[in-house]
């Protein structure tokens, strides 16, 4: 027993969690430009909410790297300042208080030794070289990692106080234009902080599989539909919740202000019930990808996946550079 779990964690040991085996005959979307500048080519009157941006899950967990914690934690395999380059535009942080007193990035109680001002400064540094662009970044809280630290919410007001003014979004509006928003980043927290918000607070998220229960979140008052579930019974559930949410956002049109984040993320129950983050990208991405390219005609809002603008994790194909290059072509380019 001690042999086969040890097999299951082990680098290259992906064919373990799961069954499904994809393959795609297409070949990767492409643009006539990079991606790290693809907002700059979109018109400055579209509404944030009417397009179709990539975002990463657990962004910061690309340094997490001990086989046992790679398993249970980790979710990208990209960078920030990989992932920009990408084409991801929405980044998904939990910073929690660390043991120097910082504000330092967990997925659950495990640290990726990295604070969140180190993130959200390659951010800034990516917005510089790119002004046409621009960011979204949600927020959480992750008490897991300091068992709910009270100092968690001065620390957050200091470090997006610090930020320069003209790099922010101070308040959110679902209007918001890519002109009202290039060069800044707008965040969106799930957990309130003193003074806040810079930018907007998130709301009765759900991790419901009901889409009624989804379409409860706001971010402050206006709708802001959210399907985050994470932890589905099987594959199929996943999808099925990924897809409807497709359908329904979709639906709506650009004239909309509806705003949606969607999660291609979660795990499965993997080899030994170990949760499997790959097994889940495996199935899940690859179908979202080939979904929106024959599909999908209108817009999807925000997508959240794991191992974004990658094509494998541990040797096993989690189709993350397809799904990013699927969604960045999904909009419309001037």
């Amino acid at each position: 027993m001690a042999l086969l779990l040890l097999l299951a964690i082990l680098p290259g040991s992906g064919c373990f969690l799961s069954c499904v085996k994809l393959s795609v005959d297409d070949p990767l979307p492409s643009l006539p430009f990079p991606e790290a500048e693809w907002i700059t080519h979109i018109s400055g009157t579209a509404k944030v909410c009417s397009l179709s941006i990539p975002g990463a899950h657990d962004s910061a967990t690309s340094t997490l790297w001990t086989p046992v914690v790679d398993n249970f934690a980790k979710t990208q395999t990209l960078s920030i300042g990989e992932l920009w380059d990408a084409g991801v535009r929405a980044f998904d942080l939990r910073p929690a208080v660390g043991g120097n007193g910082s504000l330092q990035i967990y997925h659950g109680p495990f640290s990726a030794h990295i604070s969140f001002s180190e993130c959200i400064g390659t951010i800034l540094s990516c917005l510089g070289a790119h002004p046409g662009e621009f960011a979204v970044v949600l927020i959480r809280h992750e008490v897991e990692g300091d068992e709910g630290s009270p100092s968690w919410e001065s620390l957050m007001r200091e470090e997006l106080s610090s930020l320069p003014g003209n790099r922010v979004r101070e308040t959110f509006s679902p209007d918001l234009t890519v002109d009202d928003m290039r060069g800044r980043i707008l965040f969106l927290s799930r957990n309130t902080y003193e003074g806040g918000p810079v930018g907007g607070y998130v709301t009765s998220w759900s991790s419901s599989s009901d889409l009624s229960a989804q379409k409860d979140c706001r971010i402050d008052s206006h709708p802001f539909w959210v399907q985050d579930y994470y932890d589905p019974e099987g594959e199929e559930g996943k999808w099925a919740a990924v897809k409807g949410m497709m359908d329904a956002f979709s639906s709506l049109g650009e004239e909309s202000t509806v705003w949606c984040m969607n999660y291609t993320a979660g795990y499965v129950g993997g080899f030994l019930g170990l949760p499997s983050y790959e097994g889940n990208a495996v199935n899940v991405n690859l179908r979202a990808a080939r979904y929106i390219r024959e599909s999908v005609a209108g817009p999807l809002g925000i997508v959240m996946m794991d191992f974004a603008g990658a094509l494998h994790f541990r040797g096993t194909p989690v189709w993350g550079d397809y799904l990013v290059k699927s969604i960045i072509c999904h909009n419309a380019f001037q």
